[in-house]
């Protein structure tokens, strides 16, 4: 499953997150980490299971500072 997003501009505290202090994506469903690519490239692939899964995303930084989430979405996965 693919999922396209808009990068986030800000960290966990409220400062600016420039693009070029992206230091990965990481990509979280039902509660757990499943996925983190480099960068910030507008989107993020995972394997999931059959069935509802509500998931984020969050970026880190070169300091290894984290982003706020992202909106939530819910995606359903066909057997």
């Amino acid at each position: 499953v693919t999922f396209t997003y808009e990068r986030a501009s800000e960290r966990e505290d409220g400062t600016t997150l420039p693009l070029e202090e992206i230091k990965l994506t990481r990509l979280f469903c039902d509660g757990k980490w499943i996925a983190q690519e480099a960068g910030a490239d507008g989107d993020i692939s995972a394997m999931l299971t059959s069935g509802t899964h509500d998931c984020f995303a969050t970026h880190v930084d070169t300091n290894n500072l984290e982003s706020k989430p992202s909106n939530s979405v819910t995606r359903i996965v066909e057997p």
